[in-house]
This record gives structure tokens, sequence and C-alpha cells, in this order.
């Protein structure tokens, strides 16, 4: 998905990192958000706290997933 994404958008900036341990501040963002990842995730609930920390406190997460 790197790859692609650098072929798609390569003035884009990316940032490769662990969803369980992001590499921003806390209360960074005010709309994180994750598609079809969920399902593959080896903790999803150190990521959904991971998610927590960076998120603002008027913020939203959005997670959208299917049935697997």
């Amino acid at each position: 998905m790197a790859g692609l994404a650098r072929e798609v958008a390569p003035a884009a900036a990316m940032v490769l990192a662990k969803a369980e341990s992001l590499p921003f501040a806390g209360d960074a963002f005010t709309a994180p958000a994750m598609s079809a990842v969920f399902l593959f995730l080896d903790d999803p609930v150190g990521v959904l706290l991971e998610c927590r920390r960076v998120l603002r406190r008027s913020g939203w997460l959005a997670v959208f997933t299917t049935a697997s």
C-alpha cells in the first residue's frame, strides 16, 4: 500500500508506523479514520487506546470495517 500511495501521490507526506504506537503527539488529530483494517489488527484494543491518545477531546474516530 505504501508503494501504491507513493505512485499515486508522490508529493504527499507519508508516515509508516505501527497502529499501536503512533509517532504523533497527544491531541494531534480531530478525525483519525481506519478503513477496512480493524479486523487485521493483532491488538485492536491497544490501537483504539492509541487513537484516543492522539485524538483531540472534541474529535471523532471513524472506523469502517466489513464482516469476515
